[in-house]
C-alpha cells in the first residue's frame, strides 16, 4: 500500500463483508480463512471535501477454525 501524503488522513470507505470487517474498522473472526476486499479515503486534514478513493485492497481474516485438506473431500 502507498504511503499517505503529509496532511492527509486515511478513513475505512467500504468493506464486500461488513459482517466480517464492518465501516468502524471492527473485525469479528469468521469460521475459515475469509479474504476481504476494502476501500480507503483518503482525505486532506485542512479541507475533507477534497478525497480520493483507494482501489481495492484485499486483506486475509483468519478464520477460527483449522483449515482440513481432507475434509469434505468431493466423492
Amino acid at each position: 500500500m502507498s504511503q499517505v501524503p503529509f496532511g492527509c488522513k486515511v478513513a475505512l470507505f467500504g468493506s464486500d463483508s461488513p459482517q466480517i470487517i464492518d465501516l468502524t474498522g471492527k473485525i469479528m473472526s469468521p469460521l475459515k480463512d475469509t479474504v476481504v476486499q476494502l476501500l480507503f479515503k483518503v482525505y486532506e486534514e485542512a479541507d475533507p471535501q477534497q478525497y480520493e478513493i483507494s482501489k481495492n485492497v484485499s486483506v486475509i481474516v483468519p478464520g477460527v477454525l483449522a483449515h482440513q485438506a481432507d475434509a469434505n473431500g468431493k466423492p
